[in-house]
């Protein structure tokens, strides 16, 4: 991200980290002394992802259709079939590893679920 872009976000945005592959929260600030570099700490889970952000490695927040492209466009992507009833009624999930729980898809059978990942060519574990 531009440091003009960066110099508009506030504590509580959200912005799209690619190196942890979600969006987060902004939790804090930092400015260099001669403002030219900003530093921002996120709400990620992810140990290994528990460090400031330089400017440019942050991107624009994006909607949940983007975040599905990325994930089947991306040969990286890596998905496992989470039985569930968070909504309420028990579906099977398409859910991203090492994506903060991030769900492309869900179905209310296990067949579909399969399918779905057959059809996008993803990677099960």
């Amino acid at each position: 991200m531009r440091i003009s872009d960066a110099k508009k976000l506030k504590v509580n945005d959200f912005v799209w980290v690619p190196e942890a592959r979600q969006n987060a929260r902004i939790t804090e600030i930092q400015a260099d002394s001669e403002g030219k570099d900003l530093f921002f700490r996120l709400n990620l889970d992810e140990p290994e992802f528990r460090s400031l952000f330089h400017h440019t490695a942050i991107q624009p927040v994006k909607t949940t259709d983007e975040i599905v492209e990325f994930f089947l466009s991306d040969p990286k992507t890596k998905v496992f079939i989470n039985h569930n009833n968070e909504l309420g009624q028990w579906l099977y999930s398409i859910q991203v590893v090492d994506s903060g729980a991030f769900w492309l898809c869900s179905f209310d059978t296990q067949e579909e679920a399969e399918e779905y990942i057959r059809a996008h060519k993803l990677k099960q574990v």
